[in-house]
């Protein structure tokens, strides 16, 4: 089975039923403002893309391990932070919509809510940018390394023959 068959199966399989389950599991909170037929058209809209964004984080947490460790082979460290990352970025935000839904004018749970999400969305988006330009440094750094080698005297009988010419010309 192609790998982008296997991501599309476990994220419509998680993806479905969080969309319709979200209403279960983060309530809307009682005294909340009942919104207009357009304004619960884009929340829905909003519901089935967080649900997606979910289904696509558990299939990234499931598969896409091995593609995360061959971009950065160099470091197991980085490959971890990176691999952590993606899932938290895709997964966070249904939990993260739902608690907002659910909360209601609980001002002090509000804060609790954004600190837990917004804080470790930000750093995980700080170790993809930095992770992105350690990669693109270091295959500068490697190219760089390949196109001097390009450059070098080639050391073989070819080479030791010039090289020994060169000497007794000087």
């Amino acid at each position: 089975m192609p790998t982008w068959l296997k991501f599309t199966i476990v994220t419509v399989v998680v993806a479905v039923p969080a969309f319709l389950l979200a209403p279960m599991v983060f309530p809307p909170a009682e005294g909340g403002p009942e919104p207009t037929s357009g304004q619960m058209a884009n929340f829905m809209a909003l519901g089935a893309w967080d649900a997606i964004l979910l289904g696509l984080g558990v299939a990234v947490a499931v598969f896409g391990w091995p593609y995360v460790r061959r971009a950065f082979p160099e470091s197991t460290g980085t490959a971890v932070a990176v691999f952590a990352s993606f899932v938290f970025l895709l997964v966070s935000w249904w939990p993260h919509i739902g608690f907002h839904m659910s909360i209601g004018h609980d001002l002090n749970a509000l804060i609790m809510v954004d600190y837990a999400f917004h804080v470790p969305t930000g750093i995980a988006t700080l170790i993809l940018v930095w992770a992105v330009f350690k990669l693109g440094t270091e295959r500068s750094v490697r190219a760089a390394g390949m196109a001097d080698a390009a450059r070098a005297p080639s050391w073989g009988t070819a080479g030791a023959h010039e090289a020994k010419s060169h000497r007794h010309q000087v």
